[in-house]
């Protein structure tokens, strides 16, 4: 749903090419009844360029996601050095 959301600022933004590509890239996969459809948004480069232009609008937002970032990314490593299988 997110991806798509993000498909709809682009074309918001007269980006077409990038949405369409992008909303085409999410629809086609769940056609098929993926279940693991967290990868195929991720590896979406322009969605991926479009959040970091939304979260670079301002200083404060900018350094609370950085902080959130970094918090996430070491309980992320513990979880994946123990062993967690839903990162593997």
């Amino acid at each position: 749903m997110i991806g798509l959301t993000l498909s709809v600022v682009l074309a918001s933004r007269r980006r077409y090419g990038a949405a369409l590509f992008c909303a085409s890239s999410i629809i086609l996969p769940l056609i098929t009844n993926l279940a693991s459809m967290v990868r195929y948004v991720i590896g979406l480069a322009p969605l991926l360029m479009l959040i970091a232009e939304l979260l670079s609008v301002s200083k404060l937002t900018y350094l609370v996601i950085l902080a959130l970032f970094l918090s996430a990314s070491y309980f992320m490593t513990l979880a994946w050095i123990g062993g967690y299988l839903a990162l593997v």
